[in-house]
């Protein structure tokens, strides 16, 4: 009997050991080989698209990051790091109205300029258009008392009294006589129902230059512009927000609702749409949930638009909002005036990245694995990475950068099966042993009573 409950507790122990072993390679459906630095203690990559597609248990948690001997290395998953935002710098500068014969000739105007020896503009005359024609609004921007490059022009108007949808072009010279194209982009004054869309900036590639022309098209009641204010180039990083594309489906039960799939946990925060026709302005609001028997949660309220004028477009910029790893989206647009008309919309969205920190333990080359059902695994955050060391060594430790090779199958689909918790299995073992040692113990009781009986009766 003893033999019996000792070889049980043994039993246990030894399936407690096995069920309770590290996570392998083999254990997680896809992989990536991890193209690394030679002697460099920590890398760090951007997260692959296809980890956020394919992992199945929440917060990431089934990534790991194995040497080429199938060994767990240190590794920590922190979230995207976005640039703090850099407050716009502009500066007004003066303002000239002219005339041009020609919008399509640089050399159209005939400029009488008298400026100091600086280069300022002191006065500044056109000569008339030929008669009948209908010049657009031109003006020059005397941007000469700038050191910095510029960015981008913004624009001060007087509404206009209909609605305005046209172009500016922008162009840059230091004489005055010869002119560089920069940028063609829209403009536009808009209202409708209440909602205000106006168009009052254009951006172009950092340049330095005395002075800018602005030309307006068309002309035919185009605002009047009563100032011009010049962004400052700033050396900002862009984030590595990546996007993908992805179609939609109308809703069911609501006309002007538009369903759409991320496909897993991408961290998104800005949302795209193109209509399937143009000219098309509509309020939407925007919701997302986890799973489908989640309540919706309300995102963020746009105005959508996608207008065409003069063979150049005009689109609402993204909408941006927190960062959310839902995955099922809707797009509620309100139906005034018709919603988007006919078809579907598309629409991308943007994320950026998580970042994976590792150590590069043990022989190379490196595998970041992922996808598993198996139960008991938790997110990467292995805090010896960020706490573990004082702070003038972790700037020396600074991480190396690290790539991806192709995705390759480990344990395939059958890995991203759910299996019964090893806790369960542990339980129940427990609950087994509890048992028959209960059992045994009423056995033992039994016995020894029976035995005490019979020697209680008269010989």
């Amino acid at each position: 009997m003893k033999r019996l409950v000792l070889g049980s507790i043994l039993f246990l122990a030894t399936a407690t050991t096995v069920l309770a072993d590290s996570p392998a390679p083999r254990d997680f459906a896809w992989g990536q080989s991890l193209i690394t630095t030679e002697n460099e203690a920590l890398h760090e990559l951007s997260l692959p698209v296809d980890v956020y597609l394919w992992s199945r248990q929440p917060g990431l948690a089934d990534i790991r990051v194995f040497n080429n001997n199938g060994e767990l290395v240190p590794a920590i998953l922190l979230p995207a790091l976005a640039p703090p935002p850099v407050p716009v710098i502009t500066r007004p500068l003066r303002l000239f109205p002219v005339k041009a014969a020609s919008i399509g000739n640089a050399g159209g105007m005939a400029l009488h300029a008298r400026t100091d020896r600086n280069g300022t503009i002191i006065t500044l005359n056109t000569s008339q258009a030929t008669a009948g024609e209908k010049p657009p609004a031109v003006y020059i921007v005397d941007a000469s008392s700038l050191e910095q490059q510029v960015a981008g022009m913004e624009f001060e108007w007087e509404t206009p009294s209909r609605n305005y949808l046209g172009m500016v072009t922008v162009a840059a010279s230091d004489d005055l006589q010869n002119w560089k194209t920069l940028a063609i982009a829209p403009v536009a004054s808009l209202r409708q129902k209440g909602d205000v869309l106006e168009q009052r900036t254009v951006e172009f590639t950092p340049i330095r230059s005395k002075y800018f022309r602005l030309t307006l098209t068309p002309q035919q009641e185009a605002p009047r512009l009563d100032g011009a204010a010049v962004r400052l180039s700033t050396a900002t990083a862009e984030p590595n927000r990546q996007w993908r594309p992805l179609a939609t489906v109308p809703g069911r039960e609501r006309a002007g609702d538009y369903h759409f799939d991320t496909g897993g946990q991408l961290p998104v925060d800005r949302l795209r749409v193109r209509f399937p026709e143009t000219n098309t302005l509509v309020r939407a609001c925007i919701y997302s949930r986890p799973n489908d028997k989640s309540p919706w949660a309300f995102r963020q309220s746009a105005l959508l638009y996608q207008l065409n004028q003069g063979g150049g477009e005009l689109a609402s910029p993204p909408t941006s909002f927190t960062a959310c790893a839902d995955r099922y989206w809707l797009v509620r647009v309100e139906q005034d005036g018709g919603g988007i008309g006919t078809g579907r919309p598309q629409v991308e969205i943007g994320w950026i990245p998580h970042r994976l920190v590792f150590v590069a333990r043990g022989p190379a080359p490196f595998l970041l694995a992922y996808g598993s059902g198996r139960d008991g695994l938790s997110p990467l955050g292995d805090d010896a990475l960020q706490t573990g060391l004082r702070k003038d060594q972790r700037e020396r430790l600074m991480p190396a950068p690290a790539s991806v090779g192709p995705r390759q199958e480990l344990g395939g689909k059958e890995a991203l099966r759910t299996r019964i918790p090893p806790t369960t299995w542990k339980k129940l073992f427990l609950w087994g042993i509890l048992t028959l040692g209960v059992a045994l113990l009423a056995g033992m009781a039994w016995r020894l009573r029976r035995e005490m009986g019979r020697e209680d009766r008269p010989q």
